[in-house]
């Protein structure tokens, strides 16, 4: 009888070993299914193969990673490019509409439709942000990545929000831009883009330099915002949704002449020079 029961517990923890094993085995294979997709620009096989992933392993950052970058990709942005675009704009003060070029052409739409891509981006920020594992204080290829990742694509959405909303399609579409479509809950998502993004690419693991263009421009346009707002006598807590209109349509036309929905004089009313990237706070 002893021995019996010495080989069952025995075959028991081999059976156990197999099983982990397996597991193992399995979020490998995903992982790997999940990045052969995304090299095929297959993005609906990633997702599967990623979700898959990140369900069998929650705490695996790897996999919301690249969970993320399948949806990335399904919203047709390039991250590289936009984050050249964003890096190399002339001033922070066209940063809008440098970005809604780009934009306007990258984003999953048709017609003038955008709202898949909207989705798409919108399911990439939330992967990542939902995470809900511990990621360690130490530095590593998979962390750096996470906290780029994530502050990049809040940058872009904080931006695309507003900019396609008011004008979708390219400027040579002749697509009218309509300030007014710009939502109260788009506004507080812009708001949180702005002020998440910024901590995420300020994180150390990112290596980025609070002087580095990404977070100047991040800054100063969100100054310039909270700046407008408070002189519309709106609460300092944010920005305001008419600001944010009368920010877009401005950037989106530099000689619009009014009406401000907001109050604001004119576009000069945006003043960047107090917002330089040298002085202008911190998110």
């Amino acid at each position: 009888m002893r021995t019996i029961r010495n080989i069952s517990l025995f075959s028991l923890a081999i059976v156990s070993g197999l099983v982990m094993m397996s597991c193992g085995s399995a979020l490998n294979k995903n992982l790997d299914d999940a990045r052969f997709a995304l090299d095929k620009s297959d993005y609906a096989s990633a997702i599967t193969s990623a979700t898959a992933a990140t369900v069998a392993s929650p705490t695996d950052l790897d996999a919301f990673n690249l969970l993320s970058s399948a949806y990335s990709g399904q919203s047709g942005i390039n991250l590289l490019t936009l984050a050249q675009v964003l890096t190399n704009s002339s001033s922070s003060t066209t940063i809008f509409s440098d970005m809604h070029a780009e934009l306007a052409t990258e984003l999953t739409h048709t017609t003038t439709d955008y709202s898949s891509g909207f989705t798409s981006l919108s399911s990439a920020i939330s992967t990542l942000s939902g995470y809900t594992g511990t990621i360690s204080s130490n530095s590593s290829v998979v962390q750096n990545e996470y906290y780029f990742q994530l502050g990049l694509l809040m940058y872009i959405q904080a931006i695309a929000l507003p900019t396609i909303t008011a004008q979708p399609g390219t400027t040579a579409g002749g697509v009218a831009i309509t300030q007014s479509n710009i939502t109260a809950a788009q506004t507080l998502t812009v708001q949180n883009d702005f002020i998440s993004g910024y901590a995420a690419l300020a994180n150390p693991a990112t290596g980025i330099l609070t002087s580095n263009a990404l977070l100047t421009g991040m800054s100063q346009n969100y100054c310039v915002l909270k700046n407008a707002t408070v002189a519309t006598g709106t609460a300092a807590s944010g920005i305001s949704q008419t600001v944010l209109q009368d920010l877009t349509v401005c950037q989106l036309n530099t000689s619009y002449a009014g009406p401000f929905a907001s109050g604001i004089a004119n576009c000069a009313a945006f003043d960047f020079s107090v917002c330089d990237g040298t002085t202008a706070p911190a998110l």
